[in-house]
């Protein structure tokens, strides 16, 4: 069994879009017979990262203010978009209109539609009423939203490994765009099965490993971006 590992930060040639690694052995690896390459496990941390909503609440204070004589639909759920609310946040959360039997109408939180990005924990997001899809009472306090914790998430959708410069059967790889080189993984699509191979490598004396890297807009890794991969050889039976 030969174990490879390919860190993107330590590729000995970078391209400039940051799409090709190309990594120089310093012992050639011989191979006399076919290996099955599998991919035994990978790490991947991604400048796409965000800080988005964990979990919210509609404020208390000012909430029992409508005016029910012209309000009839309670019961009903409100996608609210943050970023009409304010200009430096995005993100969507649902709330809800009720009225308890003998109470006055009042929001709460009801779910995440969208975690959005930037918030910090204890933010409170003042709602604008001129685009709010519901009557509140001009006379009431503004209804708020404050943000009760954050959470680290990754934006990007897709992310497409390819691995060159290496010989293989064509009957055994995953090729997902008619180009010809085999994909190792895709971030967000694929599960590693660490028991089944992904390429058959045909007799060779391999020198160098190619990675080709792309997010879903065709795009190479982003500014602090970095994969780490272990890729495993062992011999066919």
């Amino acid at each position: 069994m030969i174990n490879i590992y390919l860190n993107t930060n330590e590729a000995d040639i970078i391209s400039n879009d940051k799409i090709n690694y190309t990594y120089f052995l310093k012992n050639p690896i011989i191979l006399k017979e076919d290996y099955y390459l599998y991919l035994d496990n990978y790490y991947y941390k991604g400048g796409g990262q965000k800080i988005g909503i964990s979990s919210f609440k509609v404020q208390d204070n000012g909430n029992y203010a409508y005016n029910e004589t012209v309000f009839n639909n309670v019961g009903q759920s409100y996608n609210i978009d943050l970023s009409l609310h304010n200009t430096n946040v995005t993100g969507i959360v649902k709330i809800k209109l009720i009225k308890p039997q003998g109470f006055s109408a009042y929001m709460i939180a009801e779910s995440i539609i969208n975690k959005g990005g930037d918030f910090t924990i204890g933010q409170v997001i003042t709602l604008n009423t001129s685009v709010l899809p519901f009557y509140k009472d001009p006379a009431s306090v503004p209804l708020k939203i404050e943000i009760l914790s954050v959470e680290t998430y990754n934006t990007l959708k897709k992310l497409n490994i390819k691995i060159d410069n290496l010989n293989y059967d064509n009957n055994l790889y995953i090729n997902n765009d008619n180009l010809f080189i085999p994909s190792i993984l895709e971030v967000n699509t694929f599960s590693i099965n660490n028991n089944e191979p992904i390429l058959c490598i045909t007799p060779q004396i391999i020198n160098n490993i190619k990675l080709i890297i792309k997010n879903y807009d065709e795009l190479g890794l982003q500014n602090n971006d970095n994969i780490i991969l272990r890729l495993i050889l062992k011999k066919k039976i």
